[in-house]
């Protein structure tokens, strides 16, 4: 119970467990130094129908946590400045839409 308390803060904190090892979509963000995923979204809602919100945008919930109205989000674009464009108009719509932070995993 205690590691599923710790996922589900992470995720509401904006970041996601990744296997790095699978993925060629990781990137540094320039403001914050920090790694992201970049082509993910983590949206927190307010209960607002988080499939209407992201359909313009060709957004795909990739995991969801109903309780928290969190939702990982992926979209079709193709570096970080596109994808900084969907969370800006996400955010002006009343969510909070921020980059997937990425946490090394080690096995």
């Amino acid at each position: 119970m205690a590691a599923l308390i710790l996922i589900i803060s992470l995720i509401m904190a904006g970041y996601y467990l990744y296997n790095l090892k699978s993925s060629k979509k990781i990137v540094t963000d320039p403001e914050s130094g920090q790694r992201v995923i970049q082509n993910e979204l983590t949206v927190l809602t307010s209960g607002q129908d988080v499939v209407s919100l992201i359909k313009p945008y060709g957004g795909t919930v990739v995991l969801e946590i109903k309780k928290t109205n969190t939702y990982q989000v992926r979209f079709p674009v193709k570096d970080l400045s596109e994808l900084d464009v969907i969370k800006t108009e996400l955010n002006k719509k009343g969510v909070t839409a921020t980059y997937s932070m990425v946490i090394e995993r080690f096995e």
